[in-house]
């Protein structure tokens, strides 16, 4: 019994230890996704602030586009959860109601928002 208790005590130990490096590894990987979206958000806040149009133009531009931003995150991080089984918006965005209907309607019935 002591042989297979270690076997049984090994396996056990070993699968743990993997689905805790995996676990670590995916939400690594998730953070470092987010902090590209917010650089390139910040980028192009950045960009868009030194333009020469008309400064309501860029103002619209900009909260159009943080806006998406936010929901091209939620979309992303509900995709990681059992949310996205439900096809039901599950996480906050940012004033996702700026956004004309017709957009948000066609997110809604994708299988796939993110891509």
């Amino acid at each position: 019994w002591s042989g297979f208790t270690f076997l049984v005590g090994f396996v056990i130990v070993f699968r743990t230890s993997q689905a805790y490096q995996r676990f670590w590894s995916a939400l690594g990987d998730t953070h470092q996704m987010l902090a590209g979206w917010l650089e390139a958000a910040s980028s192009l806040v950045a960009f868009a602030r030194s333009s020469p149009q008309e400064p309501l133009l860029v103002e619209n531009f900009l909260h159009t586009v943080i806006r998406l931003f936010s929901l091209l995150s939620a979309s992303a991080l509900q995709e990681l959860t059992d949310v996205a089984y439900n096809k039901t918006w599950g996480l906050p965005t940012l004033d996702a109601s700026a956004i004309d209907p017709t957009s948000i309607k066609t997110l809604d019935a994708s299988d796939c928002r993110v891509e």
